[in-house]
């Protein structure tokens, strides 16, 4: 993806991102972006059920960014990076995830989720991560803190998106 439309990727993100609030010490927000140096990560959860389709399309996309998921109703979280460290034209990321429940926490270890050829602009890492809400499970909230890191440079940066799941509430 070219430099121009990955800048407007994340500013039309910006602009349809949800907004934060506080329930039970957990953070609910839909949308997050970090950077360390050049290095840029953005996230957002989405319900598209287009969005593969959005991404490869030649037009910068745009994604609605959701906080909260109802009964029998699925999402998806999104990872992009842009600025990661080319050694010998290739790109190396891993990713690394927590989910944060007020239960306590659960990590997943850290594993590959870009390994390709140097390019401008934005990529999509390859974190796939789909979940939903059951119709008749209590309503709960659920952080994902999703780490980056560019393993060419060993630069790590987090981002942290929660979600609330509200099944009692279908539509």
């Amino acid at each position: 993806m070219h430099r121009a439309a990955g800048v407007a990727l994340l500013l039309a993100l910006f602009f349809l991102s949800a907004a934060t609030t506080y329930a039970r010490d957990l953070r609910v927000s839909g949308y997050d972006e970090a950077s360390s140096g050049n290095f840029h990560v953005l996230a957002v959860v989405t319900d598209d059920p287009n969005w593969e389709k959005k991404w490869q399309g030649k037009s910068p996309p745009k994604f609605r960014a959701i906080d909260t998921i109802k009964g029998g109703k699925e999402a998806r979280i999104l990872v992009f990076f842009y600025g990661a460290q080319a050694v010998k034209g290739k790109l190396r990321v891993t990713c690394d995830l927590a989910l944060i429940r007020k239960e306590g926490t659960q990590r997943f270890p850290s594993g590959p989720c870009y390994t390709g050829v140097a390019a401008d602009g934005v990529h999509l890492a390859s974190l796939d991560l789909l979940f939903g809400a059951h119709v008749g499970d209590p309503s709960h909230i659920i952080e994902f803190a999703i780490g980056l890191t560019d393993q060419n440079s060993g630069v790590r940066v987090p981002v942290r998106l929660g979600v609330h799941f509200n099944p009692e509430n279908p539509s």
